[in-house]
Formats: C-alpha cells, sequence, structure tokens
C-alpha cells in the first residue's frame, strides 16, 4: 500500500487523519513538525506527504518548495490540510501542492482525495516513463522544470522568423549563477540542485506568460521576451537581479534546514533583423561576460 507520512497535526472534522489512513489500509509515518520531517526524508521517502498549511515555523508551503527541491524527492505528492475558506493559492500550485483538503472533510472525504491523488501520482509516472523511453520528445529540463536548451533554441528561431516577417521585436535575456562552484564545494550537488530550482520558479513567479523562460544548461538561463524593447529587456533583468540578490533560499542540507543567498549576472540582447539565433545568443552571452568581468551581480548588453 502507498506510505503516508503525516507532517504536525492536520486533524479533519471526520476523525484524526492517522487512524483513518491506517484504516484504509495506507502505510502511515507521523512527524510534529518541518525539521523532523526533513530527516525523516533522508531515510524513508513517502508516496503522499499530508500537512498543515501553518507550521511551527513555516508555511506547509515553504515546507513544499524545500523538499522539492531535492531530485529524488520531487515524486512525492503533497497534500494541504486548510481552513474551509482558503484555496491553494499560486505559489503553493509552483511550488508542488497537488491538493487542498478543508478541514472540514469527512473520513470518506480524506480517502478520496488520497486516492485521486494516488491516481494523478500513477498517471504522472506513466508519462514520465514514457518520455524516458523516448515515446514523447524530451523538451523541459527534468530538474527545473522549465524549457530545455533544445527547445530554448527552437523558440529562438520561431521568434526571429516572427520578427522577420511582421516587424516585430524583441529582447533576449540570459543569466548566470555567479560563484556557483563555491556552494557546490562547500553542501555538494543535491544542494545546488535546489538552488537551481529555487532560481527557476522565481524566474517564473516574476516574468510574464508570454515570456519563454529556460534552463539554457548547467548554471545558465534564458528569457525570451516578446515585444520587448532593449529597454524593457534590461528592466526586466534588473527586476530579476534584485529579487534574486534579495532571496533567502531555504534548502535542505543532511537532513538540516539552511539558508543562503546568490547573485546571478545578467546579459540582454535585442534583436536586430536578419539576425541568426546563433548571433543574438552570442551578443546576450558576451554581455554575460562583461558583468562577470565588472563585478559581478549586475546587468550589462549589447545592443
Amino acid at each position: 500500500m502507498p506510505k503516508v507520512l503525516i507532517v504536525g497535526t492536520p486533524e479533519i472534522t471526520g476523525g484524526n487523519t492517522a487512524e483513518i489512513l491506517a484504516g484504509a489500509g495506507y502505510v502511515v509515518q507521523a512527524v510534529p513538525d518541518a525539521a523532523a520531517c526533513l530527516q525523516l526524508l533522508e531515510r524513508d521517502v513517502p508516496d503522499v506527504i499530508l500537512m498543515d498549511r501553518l507550521l511551527p515555523g513555516l508555511t506547509g508551503t515553504e515546507l513544499t518548495r524545500i523538499i522539492k527541491q531535492r531530485t529524488e524527492f520531487r515524486d512525492i505528492s503533497v497534500v494541504l490540510v486548510t481552513a474551509d475558506d482558503q484555496r491553494m493559492d499560486r505559489l503553493a500550485c509552483l511550488f508542488g501542492v497537488v491538493e487542498a483538503l478543508p478541514k472540514s472533510a469527512t473520513a470518506a472525504g480524506l480517502i478520496n482525495c488520497l486516492e485521486e491523488v494516488m491516481r494523478q501520482k500513477l498517471a504522472v509516472d506513466r508519462f514520465i516513463k514514457r518520455e524516458k523511453s523516448g515515446t514523447l520528445e524530451l523538451t523541459w529540463d527534468f530538474l527545473t522544470g522549465l524549457a530545455n536548451r533544445y527547445q530554448f533554441q527552437a523558440r529562438l528561431g520561431e521568434e526571429i522568423a516572427r520578427a522577420n516577417r511582421y516587424g516585430a521585436y524583441f529582447s533576449l535575456i540570459m543569466a548566470d549563477v555567479d560563484l556557483f562552484r563555491q556552494f557546490n564545494d562547500t553542501y555538494g550537488f543535491e544542494c545546488g540542485d535546489a538552488v537551481l530550482v529555487e532560481i527557476a520558479d522565481m524566474m517564473r513567479l516574476l516574468t510574464r506568460g508570454a515570456d519563454i523562460v529556460s534552463r539554457y544548461g548547467g548554471t545558465e538561463f534564458g528569457i525570451i521576451a516578446p515585444e520587448t524593447n532593449l529597454s524593457g529587456g534590461l528592466a526586466m533583468a534588473e527586476k530579476l537581479r534584485v529579487a534574486l540578490a534579495d532571496r533567502e533560499i531555504r534548502f535542505s542540507y543532511r537532513g538540516e534546514l539552511k539558508s543562503t543567498q546568490v547573485t546571478l549576472s545578467f546579459g540582454v540582447s535585442q534583436f536586430r533583423e536578419f539576425d541568426t539565433w546563433e548571433q543574438l545568443l552570442a551578443r546576450a552571452q558576451e554581455a554575460i561576460y562583461l558583468a562577470k568581468q565588472n563585478g559581478r551581480n549586475r546587468v550589462e548588453y549589447i545592443s
């Protein structure tokens, strides 16, 4: 049977959640808080985590983000138990919460929720297996969920074709994490991956729906910004730079909650008529090099 980890005291009107789930045949473990949850995950990975929306010291959404930073925990389904008038916000969905269960739920409602979550989980597992077997073309970065290099280059080519045909304009923003090797040397590649996931989530939150955001490779990210001139691209890059530099990134290291801050160097270029994608990309990457040379954590451009 599926394994369920209960974090905090997510009780419902229908009774004690641990007793209800155990009675339905689930393998149940329970921990009191986020720290105990992170420590247990180092030893045993459940199928589902059921947690309070509010936990001591942080929210359920924040704990979900920390958990989902680790590649080996990305398949865990998270359910938040919330007040009846609270719904999942965009941030909770983005960080990996799959369902919200109201505290007024009955025992049958809890079981139905878990059964639906497990059906969704199995469907996702089948989809991933098809992708890994080559049935579907893999165009997304597995770690961050952003467009990968292949898709980004294809979309960049499409945007150039549209610009040449209709006289449109757009900007390309590239960014690279500063001094990332030092972080990996201190905490290891798994925690480094957690930082990359956090950066990707922030970029998704702070860009527009029409923008194409990519993990271009390693520690380099790219954004195609349609209908955006050079000054608009610079403003967007600066907004991202400031937000990311100010962000406290929490992550789990050997079962302990840690935090860090990172900066990125940005390079911006605007499409010129008859540019190839290689030429446009080369200018943006050269601008990143200038930003690194001029002290890092800054935005540079080559028009």
